[in-house]
């Protein structure tokens, strides 16, 4: 197994973790209410706003990561709930009206390149889109998706004596052998059924 290393940051400190709001609050207050008067500025800002975003991506992947390698494990998967419904709901806010800084800055125009043509037009379609109402709903989604994926994580399909995970029985699907194929889609069908009657 690879050990999970932390990259260098420059803005944040390099042992901040995600345990309650508060650890992150300040941070997004900072470059939600930072001064930009040059071009250098908005670059330095645009690169402690990038590490941030990592930052917060990381946690929220290896929450995920973590909760669906063992969705037997109730912490992981409280972890990763307190999340969604905690923090990226708060976030959310902070990301839209970071959009909106960046647009609205008269140095944006002098940011040149494919690369940040391509960030801008996405930056505004994001600021055209963002509805407050969709905050609660994102996060009712991500909620939903997380039991989804628990149940499915624990179904099981047993064949010859042997218990298969849903993606190995699935997996089976792409064998030549045609009877074989009808024997573990029976198998797979019925455990989903078994689940829906639940």
């Amino acid at each position: 197994m690879t050990i999970r290393s932390t990259p260098v940051r420059s803005f944040l400190p390099s042992d901040l973790e995600i345990t309650s709001w508060e650890d992150l609050e300040s941070w997004l207050i900072n470059l939600q209410d930072r001064s930009i008067t040059d071009l250098p500025s908005l670059e330095k800002w645009l690169l402690d706003l990038s590490e941030m975003e990592a930052f917060i991506e990381e946690d929220a992947a290896w929450r995920y990561i973590q909760m669906t390698i063992n969705t037997k494990d109730e912490k992981l998967t409280e972890s990763y709930q307190w999340f969604v419904s905690e923090i990226q709901p708060k976030i959310s806010p902070f990301s839209n009206a970071f959009n909106v800084k960046l647009a609205g800055s008269p140095f944006a125009e002098s940011l040149t390149g494919r690369a940040y043509e391509i960030y801008l037009r996405q930056i505004r379609k994001e600021i055209e889109l963002f509805r407050e109402v969709n905050i609660a709903i994102q996060s009712e989604i991500s909620q939903l998706s997380q039991e989804y994926g628990a149940r499915i994580g624990a179904m099981e399909v047993e064949m010859d004596g042997e218990k298969w995970t849903m993606p190995k029985a699935a997996s089976e699907l792409q064998k030549t052998d045609r009877a074989h194929r009808e024997k573990v889609w029976r198998k797979i069908q019925s455990v989903r059924n078994e689940a829906i009657a639940d």
